[in-house]
Protein backbone atom coordinates (compact mmCIF):
# COMPACT_ATOMS: atom_id res chain seq x y z
CA UNK A 1 0.00 0.00 0.00
CA UNK A 2 1.64 3.50 -0.96
CA UNK A 3 0.81 6.22 1.77
CA UNK A 4 0.68 9.10 0.22
CA UNK A 5 1.56 12.40 1.81
CA UNK A 6 -1.48 15.36 2.31
CA UNK A 7 -0.61 18.72 1.16
CA UNK A 8 -1.71 22.70 0.52
CA UNK A 9 -0.40 25.48 -0.53
CA UNK A 10 -1.98 28.52 1.88
CA UNK A 11 -2.09 32.31 2.16
CA UNK A 12 -2.42 34.04 5.53
CA UNK A 13 -1.73 37.27 6.87
CA UNK A 14 0.19 35.44 9.18
CA UNK A 15 2.20 32.44 9.60
CA UNK A 16 0.14 31.57 12.11
CA UNK A 17 -3.10 31.92 10.44
CA UNK A 18 -1.65 30.13 7.15
CA UNK A 19 -0.89 27.05 9.27
CA UNK A 20 -4.82 27.09 10.49
CA UNK A 21 -5.84 27.58 7.46
CA UNK A 22 -3.43 24.66 6.07
CA UNK A 23 -4.85 22.31 8.82
CA UNK A 24 -8.19 22.96 8.34
CA UNK A 25 -7.46 22.33 4.12
CA UNK A 26 -6.17 19.44 5.03
CA UNK A 27 -8.65 17.81 7.80
CA UNK A 28 -6.36 17.43 10.36
CA UNK A 29 -5.01 19.36 13.72
CA UNK A 30 -2.68 21.75 13.56
CA UNK A 31 -0.42 20.26 16.46
CA UNK A 32 -0.44 17.24 13.37
CA UNK A 33 0.91 19.72 10.32
CA UNK A 34 3.64 20.96 9.79
CA UNK A 35 4.72 23.31 7.10
CA UNK A 36 7.49 25.33 5.33
CA UNK A 37 7.36 28.56 5.14
CA UNK A 38 7.75 29.47 1.22
CA UNK A 39 7.28 33.72 1.25
CA UNK A 40 7.44 35.67 4.52
CA UNK A 41 4.69 38.11 5.44
CA UNK A 42 5.40 41.34 4.88
CA UNK A 43 3.75 44.33 6.12
CA UNK A 44 4.85 47.07 3.28
CA UNK A 45 4.81 50.79 4.11
CA UNK A 46 1.46 52.37 4.80
CA UNK A 47 0.19 49.34 2.94
CA UNK A 48 1.99 49.76 0.15
CA UNK A 49 4.39 46.22 -0.97
CA UNK A 50 2.54 44.12 1.65
CA UNK A 51 1.88 40.39 1.10
CA UNK A 52 0.57 37.39 3.09
CA UNK A 53 2.73 34.62 4.57
CA UNK A 54 3.08 31.92 1.76
CA UNK A 55 3.01 28.31 3.32
CA UNK A 56 3.53 24.57 2.16
CA UNK A 57 1.47 22.27 4.54
CA UNK A 58 1.82 18.73 4.26
CA UNK A 59 1.03 15.90 6.98
CA UNK A 60 1.40 12.25 6.64
CA UNK A 61 -1.09 10.24 8.14
CA UNK A 62 0.34 7.08 9.93
CA UNK A 63 -0.46 3.69 8.49
CA UNK A 64 -3.52 3.85 11.25
CA UNK A 65 -4.96 6.84 10.11
CA UNK A 66 -4.69 5.41 6.51
CA UNK A 67 -6.40 1.99 7.54
CA UNK A 68 -9.14 3.80 9.41
CA UNK A 69 -9.93 5.90 6.34
CA UNK A 70 -10.14 3.11 4.37
CA UNK A 71 -12.63 1.59 6.85
CA UNK A 72 -14.82 4.54 6.86
CA UNK A 73 -14.73 5.11 2.95
CA UNK A 74 -15.68 1.36 2.74
CA UNK A 75 -18.49 1.96 5.27
CA UNK A 76 -19.49 4.86 4.20
CA UNK A 77 -19.39 3.55 0.34
CA UNK A 78 -21.45 0.84 1.27
CA UNK A 79 -24.19 2.91 2.73
CA UNK A 80 -23.76 2.48 6.39
CA UNK A 81 -23.59 4.72 9.10
CA UNK A 82 -20.81 4.13 11.41
CA UNK A 83 -18.31 6.39 13.44
CA UNK A 84 -14.68 4.86 13.10
CA UNK A 85 -11.91 5.49 15.66
CA UNK A 86 -8.04 4.49 16.41
CA UNK A 87 -8.22 2.66 19.16
CA UNK A 88 -4.58 1.70 19.80
CA UNK A 89 -1.74 1.65 17.54
CA UNK A 90 2.03 0.63 17.70
CA UNK A 91 4.37 -0.91 15.20
CA UNK A 92 2.89 -4.48 14.64
CA UNK A 93 -0.77 -2.88 13.99
CA UNK A 94 -3.73 -1.12 15.27
CA UNK A 95 -6.96 -1.53 16.33
CA UNK A 96 -9.68 -0.21 14.94
CA UNK A 97 -13.29 0.19 16.18
CA UNK A 98 -16.60 1.02 14.72
CA UNK A 99 -19.81 1.27 16.29
CA UNK A 100 -23.10 1.41 14.41
CA UNK A 101 -25.43 -0.80 12.70
CA UNK A 102 -22.91 -2.61 10.65
CA UNK A 103 -22.20 -6.18 11.67
CA UNK A 104 -25.70 -6.63 12.13
CA UNK A 105 -26.18 -5.52 8.29
CA UNK A 106 -23.53 -7.98 7.23
CA UNK A 107 -24.89 -10.67 8.74
CA UNK A 108 -28.59 -9.63 7.22
CA UNK A 109 -27.59 -9.75 3.80
CA UNK A 110 -26.54 -13.44 4.23
CA UNK A 111 -22.65 -13.13 5.51
CA UNK A 112 -21.71 -16.17 7.58
CA UNK A 113 -20.76 -13.97 11.19
CA UNK A 114 -16.67 -15.41 10.50
CA UNK A 115 -16.67 -13.85 7.35
CA UNK A 116 -18.76 -11.07 8.59
CA UNK A 117 -16.13 -10.66 10.94
CA UNK A 118 -13.24 -11.16 8.62
CA UNK A 119 -14.71 -8.51 6.21
CA UNK A 120 -15.06 -5.74 9.14
CA UNK A 121 -11.38 -6.07 11.02
CA UNK A 122 -12.18 -4.00 13.88
CA UNK A 123 -14.26 -4.23 16.72
CA UNK A 124 -17.71 -5.98 16.36
CA UNK A 125 -19.99 -4.02 19.32
CA UNK A 126 -22.47 -6.81 20.65
CA UNK A 127 -20.92 -10.23 19.36
CA UNK A 128 -19.23 -11.45 22.12
CA UNK A 129 -21.77 -9.79 24.70
CA UNK A 130 -25.02 -12.03 23.13
CA UNK A 131 -22.80 -14.85 24.04
CA UNK A 132 -23.06 -14.07 27.55
CA UNK A 133 -26.45 -12.37 27.78
CA UNK A 134 -27.31 -15.94 26.61
CA UNK A 135 -24.92 -17.66 29.46
CA UNK A 136 -26.92 -14.91 32.15
CA UNK A 137 -30.03 -16.22 30.70
CA UNK A 138 -29.39 -19.77 31.03
CA UNK A 139 -28.36 -19.43 34.78
CA UNK A 140 -31.48 -17.07 36.08
CA UNK A 141 -33.72 -19.05 33.70
CA UNK A 142 -35.35 -16.14 31.45
CA UNK A 143 -36.60 -16.57 28.55
CA UNK A 144 -35.46 -13.82 25.64
CA UNK A 145 -36.81 -15.22 22.51
CA UNK A 146 -34.90 -12.19 20.80
CA UNK A 147 -31.71 -12.66 22.37
CA UNK A 148 -31.58 -16.46 21.70
CA UNK A 149 -32.40 -15.73 18.02
CA UNK A 150 -29.38 -13.39 18.14
CA UNK A 151 -27.14 -16.33 19.60
CA UNK A 152 -28.62 -18.67 16.68
CA UNK A 153 -27.77 -16.73 13.77
CA UNK A 154 -24.38 -15.27 15.61
CA UNK A 155 -23.15 -18.53 17.14
CA UNK A 156 -24.96 -21.33 15.53
CA UNK A 157 -24.62 -20.09 11.53
CA UNK A 158 -29.17 -19.86 11.67
CA UNK A 159 -30.48 -18.10 9.01
CA UNK A 160 -31.78 -14.71 10.15
CA UNK A 161 -34.68 -15.03 7.79
CA UNK A 162 -35.58 -18.23 9.42
CA UNK A 163 -34.96 -16.87 12.59
CA UNK A 164 -37.05 -13.89 12.00
CA UNK A 165 -40.11 -15.98 10.98
CA UNK A 166 -40.08 -18.34 13.76
CA UNK A 167 -39.73 -15.70 16.42
CA UNK A 168 -42.76 -13.46 14.56
CA UNK A 169 -44.74 -16.37 14.88
CA UNK A 170 -43.94 -17.21 18.41
CA UNK A 171 -44.59 -13.51 19.73
CA UNK A 172 -47.88 -13.30 17.78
Amino acid sequence: MVITMKETIVYGKTIALALKRGAEELGVDEAKAEYEVLEEPKKGFFGVGASDAKLRVFYQPSPAEIAADFVRDLLMNMQFEANVSIESADEEGAAIAVSGEGLGLLIGHGCTVKSALNEMTMVAEGYFAADCIRHINFRHRVDMPIADMVYRVLYEGASARRCMQELTTKLI
